[in-house]
């Protein structure tokens, strides 16, 4: 059964040290692959490794306060953060106490108003549950941990696809490589069926060169683009007892009981004050009037969708006091309209592809839904790991 402890009791805490600026790389690189954790995640690359085996970290200033992060192997901490270092080092029991005060709150424990903090002294001291069998904790962890890394695989699916659709967009309506390929009596790569919709040969146009056979088109040629609406104010509230997400220029930001009507899919791009985030909408949903609202784009909506995604937004400013981005420019950009056979089939397979990534998000969704139910009990032992297993089972893990 798991008990109440200290933390000095089972573990060390240990601040993490001041990272200049100038000892981090943005990117990792061949010789530079160590991550750097900071108070809300991954800062940048470092060389040297502080801890070579994964660790618990605890956030210990800012607003992020008490913020659990898990290392995941080889780490470098800034000291914005501490690590949890158990006494006696395992890997499993390591997890589970991750997953232990990822179950705790940490007010408690939290000093100062203009600038919070956690200090080592009151970090040592606060209580947290504890379960003396190694055993059990090596199944608690293995138990929340297949549901963490069914969760984290879907993410780097969906990412995959994501950067599948991208690099398919600009290959062949960016770069156009097939064109190139089959003007050069090179192969394309592509199946046969793919490879002859693209012309062999390139034509000059008022943008540069295009495809023969292709059109320059604006996004007003093909789309219907507008403003959105303000949302019924008594149910624009950060509650889900509301049915159907409110998309602001930040993405959703609130929820109401009626969806606006426009055709989808659709995309919106702020319009007021945060530019240059842009979404495909497939479902019901209230579009907010801070957002420019592109529809009835039919299978024009992915090259819609890519071209806002591949240009800097923030370029067709035109406000003095905030940022600002008109209809009428999102209406004049510029696109490369293709026959309507390839738009067809480029089509086909960003629906194939969303529509994976839709399901994988859906399952994401209720994995989540279920560690977070099962973290409180198992951590302190009102479930049992059989009853546990079980629920596990059920998903499919």
């Amino acid at each position: 059964m798991s008990e109440l402890v200290q933390i000095e009791q089972v573990a060390t805490v240990k601040q993490g040290r001041y990272t200049a600026p100038s000892e981090l790389s943005e990117k990792p690189t061949d010789d530079v692959t160590i991550p750097v954790w900071g108070a809300n995640g991954i800062i940048g690359y470092t060389k040297n490794a502080t801890y070579e085996e994964a660790q618990p970290l605890v956030t210990c200033r800012g607003n992020g306060c008490g913020l659990i992060q898990w290392t995941g192997g080889k780490s470098h901490v800034s000291n914005n953060a501490m690590a949890i270092i158990l006494k006696d080092a395992c890997a499993t029991s390591s997890k589970y106490l991750y997953y232990s005060l990822l179950s705790s709150n940490f007010d408690d424990v939290t000093t100062g108003s203009a600038q919070p903090q956690i200090t080592v002294g009151h970090l040592n001291k606060k209580e947290i549950f504890w379960h003396p069998n190694e055993c059990e904790r090596k199944a608690i962890a293995h138990i929340l941990g297949a549901l963490d890394d069914k969760i984290e695989l879907n993410q780097k699916m969906n990412q995959t696809l994501e950067e599948i659709t991208k690099a398919i967009f600009k290959s062949w309506f960016v770069d156009f490589d097939p064109v190139r390929a089959k003007a050069e009596g090179r192969p394309t790569g592509l199946p046969p069926e793919i490879s002859d919709l693209f012309p062999d040969e390139l034509v000059d146009s008022e943008i540069g060169e295009i495809p023969r056979g292709w059109e320059v088109k604006t996004i007003h040629d093909v789309a219907k683009v507008t403003s959105g609406k303000r949302p019924p104010e008594k149910e624009n509230v950060q509650s889900q007892t509301f049915q159907y997400v409110v998309y602001g220029g930040a993405g959703p930001m609130a929820f109401c009981s009626e969806p606006l009507n426009f055709t989808k899919p659709a995309i919106i791009t702020g319009r007021v004050g945060t530019l240059g985030k842009v979404f495909y909408l497939t479902d019901d949903c209230w579009v907010s009037d801070n957002s420019i609202l592109i529809c009835d784009a039919g299978a024009f909506s992915p090259l819609v969708f890519y071209i806002l995604q591949s240009i800097d937004l923030t370029a067709l400013n035109v406000g003095s006091t905030q940022p600002l981005v008109t209809g009428k420019d999102i209406k004049n950009l510029n696109l490369v309209a293709p026959s309507d056979s390839l738009l067809q089939k480029y089509k086909g397979i960003f629906d194939l592809i969303k529509n994976r990534q839709s399901n994988a998000t859906a399952e994401t969704k209720v994995l989540s839904e279920l560690r977070d139910t099962l973290l409180p009990k198992l951590i302190s032992g009102e479930l049992r790991i059989p009853d546990a297993e079980k629920f596990l089972e059920e998903a499919g893990l």
